[in-house]
C-alpha cells in the first residue's frame, strides 16, 4: 500500500482541500483540484502531472482491487512478461478500434461517433 499521507487545507478559505503525499515519488496531490506539485526543479509540465496522477490512482485501485501491489514476489519472470504482453495486447486492440473510427469519421464526415447506430 502506499505510503501517502493525507493533509487538510483551505484554498480558497471557503473551499476545503485534500492534499496526499507521495514521499517516495516527492509529490503532492490536490484531490480537489487534482493537481500535482513536487519540489522538483523546474516544474512538471501539464502531460506528466496528468500521468502521475494516473499512475497514482492506478496504484490505489489496484491495490483495493486486487490487494496487491507491484512488490509482489509471488509472480515468476514468466508471468510478469506474460502480465505485460496480455496489456500491451489490449493496448493494441484499443488502438486498432480508435484507428478505425477515426477513418470511419474520415470516410463519412457527416457521421459523428456520439451517433447510435441505426436500427
Amino acid at each position: 500500500m502506499s505510503s501517502s499521507s493525507i493533509l487538510m487545507s483551505d484554498t480558497p478559505p471557503s473551499t476545503p482541500s485534500i492534499i496526499i503525499y507521495y514521499p517516495e515519488l516527492d509529490v503532492q496531490v490536490n484531490e480537489t483540484t487534482n493537481e500535482t506539485t513536487t519540489k522538483q526543479s523546474p516544474p512538471l509540465d501539464t502531460v506528466v502531472r496528468s500521468v502521475l496522477n494516473k499512475f497514482i490512482t492506478r496504484a490505489e485501485f489496484g491495490m483495493q482491487k486486487y490487494g496487491v501491489n507491484l512488490d509482489r514476489t509471488d509472480l515468476s519472470l514468466m508471468d510478469w512478461i506474460q502480465h505485460a504482453q496480455e496489456e500491451l495486447m489490449d493496448a493494441i486492440l484499443y488502438l486498432e478500434k480508435l484507428k478505425q473510427q477515426q477513418q470511419q469519421q474520415h470516410n463519412n464526415p457527416t457521421h459523428n461517433m456520439t451517433t447510435p447506430p441505426s436500427k
